[in-house]
């Protein structure tokens, strides 16, 4: 809105500037203006005629098409023809050519049998009355003369839809005039039948539907909404028609935009080259029927209601009403809500460029579930190779010669590429700066020049290797997908190989072979409501549910049009905007939906009440249905759009300068905005942003199963005159909502406190200063402000900013284990890695590594979301809804017809019984809005956020409250490895020689001199920091000792990975000279000439003979084997100092070896261990190496039998990668695709998931999971912003506290469930059974007001509120912690909650039923009618708090709040003046023992019926919890590491 103010205001200001300086150029403003007017007058004849035609056969009075379509634009006509969309296609065709042809006047002809019409381009209108006499000639040849119109036939040219649209509106206008003075006549009775049966059919699809294939759209549409207007005429109301006109003014809007977008594409398009389509695509019936929408569902329980209502007020107010109900359950509102954001979606796509062929579509979209995507429509104009065989491979050379060829992998791929980027073409003669390379089809592999296909690289005659060249992605091809997906839509890709980049965000991948129609017609089989989006492939568009077409216009020709799509969009952002507007369509219908049946059941009772104006809520439904329909669409359509991702180009593949080449430096702004003063406007949404944000999480947690119950409830319980119950129920409502909204905003404001520090800048580098500086001056920048095409520098201990391509490096180690999940740095070189899988790209550096050695220089290729780290996190699953969400909605639909039940039991009761008509619904609506649970969605939020608040004391910060519940079921924890169970970082564990291993804490002498030695040969800490991560593991492990004075460092050679080995020279004590090398195995260890032994306690020197070797390469694999990485630590003793140490790196004696690994955290071991003791399975999923992940494993004590590869998984189909994912626990090298499908897997197979991780690569698992948990400390922003659980402490023994706390909620939430259904139920038990002895409800609407205040909401909170403390401190023992918590949560075993509920809920509800049945009865007997009312209400009241006693009896805060209700009811009974208003009257001793004994009497049954769970000896101290339900964001602190 402010953004529409300020460009309001600042186009005035531009407007007064434009009339100041516009004198000047009047002249040419008045030649347009009149160049423009003869166009619009011609425009404005061709658009008269074709209306008068088209009225002539819209008001045809029997109904039917009685002519062609027939439309002008320009010099071109559209002519629709006979037989044209038949099987004898071909001939009219073939006919139509041969007449029209002839004609003088016509210039060409283009014949499109998919539409079924013929555009001739003529020369003036004198030629068209001959052209159509030409046409029905050729109908004669072709036999098709005689073929009736098809009614249902859609053409966005025709204007008969505008008509009828435009018709209908006046006739609603005219009925709201007739209405406005017929209002004062009385006497106006008879219509509300036709009425009805006009509303009816309009709102139910299935009977549309049968008229429009008889009669087609527009004529269904007018006949419907004449005789609606004509029948509202004569009511009583003008707001009906008035909403009526609304709807139509919408439909006018829509109809005339998409004309007008036809007409437009023709001026634009019409007089290019075409084809023309012979064949009209078959029709085809679909495999299943439809699934219904909302929309439709709803018609379907309308129309049960309504034939209900109706035989029921026929029998109660006679057949004179029976048209009044029939109108008033009609489901005007759902079908309103659906037409409104059909309308402006379809006007507003239409002004952004896409062309409606069938309206129909955008009233699919909410059914839609699954996209097909044929790879045609993903690939842009250029060029790629995908794969490269070398002159060795493919056999044309010689063995002998090859092996000297110089020709290598890399060479053949970057001529090749070089090639395709310098020529248009894939082949061919080569181009002049190629040195006479070209590329030609390789006649054995594909004949034609196709592609994807095979070339042959020719350096003249000679075939220098072989290319796979496909076609380049379009840069928005992810991003399309990525919008599909986050619409909901199950994602299936069409492509071939040059489309495999998007394999990982495809929920299928199959190959572009043949027709789409049969994969449409699978998925379709399976249930899914299918969109297809295609180029020109009319048989596969005709089958889809929702057609979306891309067409393909250049300059002079229309090269692919698909007519046959539902819509045509001209590109991928068009494409994108209709995908947008899916999930929207969802939720309008859905809500549209819950409109319509709460005003159905409203007006209902209101009918049934005998009020006067009982059609109101239907009419308010309708308006509110449009308007949010409406509004909704508006937003959907103008939505902005994701912006285009980066090109989908494999950089690693390409050398710098094509890198460069492709990427030019961005174009930046770099003049300062000018200020306006409209700038503080601009700053308002800013400032509001905090209360916008805020109250739209209020609106996501108002979308409770419960809340349409409670609302319709509320809203009955006003009109009837019962706004008490009204304003409880609401408030609950609007506090639970409030109340969870703070939670999730104040833990989101906490956890941007915690990464706020973490913000990654970059090192911005001016290309100009490249070619001539070698360490060019940079400038820092957020790194958000990088852009695709900048130039960075990076430097040892810099955090990558953006996914980068190295343009030259010197020395360069990064940590990529926040992405590969290997916690080995990996070497740099700037040389292109063609065809390396990602971890194998040493060319490139990835958002969020560390540079740990080095420096370069390199130029962006990703930011955002087009990361490779964001891409990981894209291919998240959403979470499924379970727990304490599926029980509320299996509840609140389980409880739906008991409560409406009970309601319609005791009016139809009391009714019978003699009461008024309008006192019985009273009751009912009281019993029924009583015998919702409205306290269950607050207690279930407070019981989950004082869980959070707990939490946060250990270093757990809870996002999200619902994440509680499902703590209490998990029963799968997946861990990933590298910086979760480890450190993610390199210790040293052994030391070694030939047959020994040591431990570093070892005393052994030869163990200590050989970390000592080692330690030499690591850079001196004092003098900077250590950059190696293994130098720093060696100086950790070498703290242990005592400082050797003995020696003094005089030269230090640091590791390179190019030289293999790091190495220092220095002096012992007695002045000799001596070489330390530390190392690789294959570098060091082949120089070793001798080898230091031990023989009865003496060192000495050998000679290295071969068993020598033999026994050190047996000790390395050992080592490797426990997943070690291994490094060789020798020496040389010299003479004298060597001139240059590289050179002295030589004869050097072997002294042991040293192993370092990413070790385990202590904690983890302990917390595994108390995990398996519990029952909860524990996987670890890790990126790293087989051997090392299985290492790691045997560590923690997790089976790793057998160790599942990433290949493993990507080998098996899909039965077979359930069953081996099942039986397994430890999963190595697998991408994040891989286990986002190893989770799922185990979702389906019931187990509940939770995912803990630190990585960019754990992103989208941790958000697939049941339970997502990130780490901090080390963590990535992925990680984190994927979490619903976030350890702000390291220590992972922490999750035991979550588990526990989680399970422990789950049993009080159970309790406090129980409580408050159980008691509900007993309510309405006892009221039906009352109202059948005495004719009307024993208990008043005001007495369940205080029933459930007094028995629900309070005891049902302080159950909830309770929880178990041991009295014991928590040892500081890892292993001491993890035993005394696994005890704990074993004293908590996972609870069914469902079965639990159904038996609380039966025996709370007997005994409550039973008990002031008994009580009430016997007061019958004994006194008054008033004085029963309140001896059963007090042992009503007091069976329930005895019940909620029993259930949380070691809880004080029970008792309290149990006795507080107690004192509570004695003072309303007891004080005269307050007794009466609640309907009471004073109890005597009689009356009080009475309701007492029988509330003893059912609580004491109650207790001895068998528990629901076993009893637990050891019950620990139960303690209060303060009645704090927010977690403040000061509570959560980040331990110091």
């Amino acid at each position: 809105m402010f953004q529409a103010l300020i460009g309001v205001v600042s186009g005035a200001g531009r407007t007064g500037t434009a009339l100041i300086g516009g004198p000047a150029r009047l002249p040419v403003r008045a030649v347009a203006a009149a160049q423009t007017a003869l166009r619009l007058t011609e425009v404005a004849d061709d658009i008269a005629t074709q209306l008068q035609r088209d009225v002539r056969s819209l008001l045809n009075p029997a109904l039917r098409r009685d002519g062609r379509r027939i439309a002008a634009v320009e010099d071109r006509v559209l002519v629709e023809v006979r037989g044209l969309r038949s099987e004898r296609s071909e001939r009219v065709a073939e006919a139509v050519h041969r007449r029209v042809g002839s004609l003088p006047g016509v210039r060409w002809t283009r014949v499109n049998a998919v539409t079924g019409d013929v555009v001739a381009a003529v020369r003036d209108d004198d030629v068209v009355p001959g052209l159509l006499e030409a046409i029905a000639a050729a109908e004669e040849d072709a036999d098709v003369a005689d073929t009736v119109w098809d009614p249902s036939a859609e053409h966005p040219a025709d204007l008969e839809p505008v008509v009828s649209a435009a018709i209908s509106l006046a006739g609603d206008l005219i009925s709201a005039g007739v209405t406005f003075v017929g209002a004062a006549i009385p006497g106006r009775n008879g219509v509300e039948t036709v009425q009805s049966l006009v509303a009816l059919a309009d709102s139910q699809p299935r009977i549309r539907r049968l008229l429009e294939q008889r009669l087609g759209r527009a004529r269904t549409d007018l006949l419907l909404t004449t005789a609606n207007a004509l029948a509202q005429a004569a009511g009583d109301s003008p707001a009906n028609v008035l909403v009526d006109a609304v709807h139509r003014a919408l439909a006018v809007t829509e109809h005339g935009v998409r004309h007008a977008r036809w007409r437009l594409w023709e001026v634009e398009h019409g007089h290019r080259r075409a084809r023309d389509i012979l064949h009209s695509p078959p029709h085809r019936e679909r495999p299943v029927v439809l699934p219904p929408g909302p929309v439709e569902r709803c018609a379907d329980e309308a129309s049960a209601a309504a034939a209900a209502g109706a035989a029921a007020v026929a029998a109660g107010q006679g057949l004179s009403s029976v048209g009044r109900a029939l109108s008033i359950a009609a489901p005007k509102a759902a079908r309103a809500s659906r037409e409104s954001f059909a309308a402006a979606v379809s006007s507003l796509l239409a002004a952004s460029g896409v062309l409606t062929m069938d309206p129909s579509v955008w009233r699919r979209l909410d059914r839609l579930s699954a996209l097909v995507i044929d790879g045609a429509v993903l690939y842009g104009g250029g060029r790629l190779v995908l794969d490269v065989e070398t002159a060795a491979g493919t056999g044309e050379t010689a063995p002998e010669d090859a092996e000297k060829s110089d020709w290598t992998t890399a060479r053949v791929w970057n001529a090749a590429q070089r090639l395709l980027w310098s020529s248009p073409g894939a082949a061919g003669a080569a181009p002049p700066d190629t040195g006479g390379l070209r590329l030609r089809p390789d006649p054995d592999r594909n004949r034609t020049d196709s592609i994807p296909g095979w070339y042959d690289v020719c350096d003249g005659t000679d075939v220098v290797g072989r290319v796979l060249i496909g076609r380049e992605l379009d840069p928005r091809a992810r991003t399309l997908m990525l919008t599909a997906r986050a619409s909901g839509l199950k994602v299936v890709v069409r492509g071939q190989r040059d489309a495999v980049e998007l394999r990982p965000l495809a929920d299928e991948f199959v190959e572009r072979v043949g027709q789409a129609a049969e994969l449409v017609r699978r998925l379709q089989s399976d249930g899914h409501v299918v969109a297809l989006v295609a180029t020109d492939a009319a048989e596969d568009l005709n089958c889809a549910d929702v057609a979306i077409g891309v067409s393909r216009i250049s300059a002079g020709e229309v090269e692919a049009m698909p007519w046959a799509a539902d819509v045509v969009c001209g590109d991928l952002d068009q494409v994108m905007r209709v995908l947008l507007t899916v999930a929207p369509a969802r939720q309008v219908s859905e809500r549209g939906r819950v409109l319509a049946l709460s005003a159905c059941s409203l007006a209902g009772l209101l009918l049934a009440a005998g009020r006067s104006r009982d059609a109101w809520p239907v009419t308010a439904a309708q308006a509110s249905g449009l308007m949010q329909g409406m509004w909704v669409g508006v937003q959907a359509a103008r939505g902005r759009l994701p912006e285009s991702g980066a090109p989908l180009v494999p950089w690693h593949s390409l050398e710098p300068d094509e890198v460069l080449t492709r990427l030019p430096e961005p174009e930046r702004d770099e003049l300062p905005p000018a200020r306006s003063w409209t700038a503080p406007l601009t700053r308002i949404p800013a400032h509001l942003s905090p209360a916008t944000r805020f109250l739209a999480t209020v609106r996501r947690e108002l979308a409770d199963p419960l809340t349409p119950i409670l609302g319709v409830g509320a809203a009955a319980s006003a009109v009837l005159g019962s706004p008490g119950d009204a304003a409880l129920v609401a408030g609950v409502v609007a506090v639970n909502a409030v109340v969870s909204a703070l939670q999730r905003q104040r833990a989101e404001n906490a956890l941007r406190d915690l990464i706020a520090h973490e913000r990654i800048t970059g090192r911005r580098v001016d290309r100009a200063a490249l070619d001539h500086d070698p360490e060019p001056p940079s400038e820092s920048v957020p790194g958000t402000a990088l852009a695709v095409g900048d130039v960075i520098a990076l430097r040892t201990g810099d955090v990558v900013p953006a996914d980068a391509r190295l343009l030259r490096a010197e020395d360069l180690e990064v940590d990529e284990s926040a992405l590969t999940g290997e916690s080995v740095t990996v070497p740099k070189d700037s040389p292109a890695t063609p065809g390396a899988d990602l971890n194998q790209r040493r060319c490139m550096v990835y958002e969020a590594s560390t540079i740990v050695n080095g420096a370069a220089v390199a130029v962006v290729v990703a930011v955002g979301c087009d990361t490779e780290t964001n891409r990981a996190a894209a291919v998240a699953v959403p979470p499924r809804l379970g727990g304490v969400q599926a029980q509320l909605r299996a509840l609140s639909d389980q409880a739906l017809p008991l409560t409406l039940g009970g309601g319609s039991l005791v009016t139809a009761l009391g009714w019978l019984r003699g009461q008024r008509i309008r006192a019985a619904i009273a009751d009912g609506v009281a019993v029924a809005t009583a015998a919702v649970p409205e306290g269950l969605p607050l207690v279930a939020t407070v019981a989950q956020l004082a869980v959070a608040r707990r939490l946060s004391r250990h270093g757990l910060l809870v996002r999200a409250s619902r994440t509680v519940e499902a703590l209490g079921r998990v029963n799968t924890i997946c861990f990933d490895k590298t910086g979760t169970l480890t450190f993610g970082r390199l210790r040293l564990t052994t030391l070694a020689d030939l047959d020994h291993q040591w431990s570093p804490e070892d005393d052994d002498p030869r163990a200590r001199l050989l970390l000592r030695a080692a330690a030499h040969a690591c850079p001196d800490p004092a003098e900077g920091p250590i950059v190696h991560a293994t130098d720093q593991a060696v100086l950790d492990a070498a703290e242990q000792l005592d400082s050797d004075e003995r020696w003094d460092t005089i030269e230090e050679l640091p590791f390179e990975s190019n030289r293999g080995y790091a190495a220092t020279l220095g002096q012992t004590r007695r002045r000799r000279w001596r070489l330390i090398v530390k190392g690789a195995p294959e570098i060091v260890l082949a120089r070793c000439t001798a080898i230091r032994t031990r023989h009865e306690g003496d060192d000495r020197d050998e000679p290295m003979s071969a068993a020598h070797r033999r026994a050190a390469d047996r000790m390395i694999n050992r080592m490797a084997e426990r997943g070690l990485r291994v490094l060789v630590v020798a020496r040389r003793d010299l003479s004298a100092a060597p001139g240059d140490v590289v050179s002295a790196v030589e004869k050097l004696t072997l002294l042991g070896f040293i192993g370092l690994a990413d070790t385990a955290r202590p904690q983890a071991r302990p917390l595994v261990g108390a995990l398996q003791r519990n029952d909860i399975r524990v996987r670890m999923i890790t990126g790293d190496h087989p051997v090392t992940a299985s290492a790691i494993a045997a560590d923690l004590g997790i089976d790793a039998e057998p160790v599942v590869t990433g290949s493993d998984l990507a080998d098996l189909d899909d039965a077979a990668q359930s069953e081996l994912i099942a039986r397994s626990s430890v999963f190595a090298r697998v991408s994040p695709q891989q286990k986002v499908r190893i989770v799922t897997t185990l979702q389906r197979r019931g187990e509940v998931v939770a995912m803990a991780g630190d990585g960019g690569n754990d992103a989208a698992a941790i958000r697939t999971a049941d339970v997502g948990i990130g780490l901090t400390a080390q963590g990535s922003t992925a990680a984190r912003n994927a979490a619903d659980l976030v350890l702000t402490d390291p220590d992972p023994l922490v999750l035991l506290h979550a588990l526990i706390e989680g399970r422990g909620m789950w049993r009080r939430v159970s309790d406090a469930v129980g409580i408050l259904v159980g008691g509900n139920a007993g309510e309405v038990a006892f009221t039906v059974l009352g109202t059948a002895l005495a004719g009307r409800a024993p208990l008043g609407t005001r007495q369940f007001l205080l029933v459930n205040m007094l028995t629900d909401m309070f005891p049902a909170m302080a159950v909830a509120l309770s929880t178990e403390r041991s009295g014991d401190e928590e040892p500081t023992g890892h292993q001491e912690r993890a035993d005394l918590l696994a005890e704990q949560l074993a004293s908590r075993p996972r609870t069914d909650i469902a079965a639990d509920l159904r038996r609380t809920i039966v025996i709370r509800g007997s005994t409550t039923a039973a008990a002031s049945t008994v009580a009430w009865s016997i007061a019958r007997w004994t006194g008054t009618e008033r004085r029963a009312a309140t001896v059963a209400l007090v042992a009503l009241v007091g069976t329930q708090l005895g019940q909620t006693v029993l259930a949380a009896r070691h809880s004080p805060q029970v008792w309290l709040t149990a006795a507080g209700s107690a004192a509570f009811l004695g003072t309303v009974v007891m004080t005269p003046g307050l007794s009466t208003y609640f309907g009471c009257r004073p109890l005597g001793p009689v009356g009080w023992a009475t309701a007492l004994t029988s509330a003893a009497t059912a609580t004491a049954a109650g207790a001895l019926l068998p528990s629901r769970r076993p009893a637990e000896p050891d019950q620990p101290t139960v303690v209060p919890e303060p009645q704090e339900f927010v977690l403040e964001a000061e509570s959560v602190v980040v331990p110091a590491n």
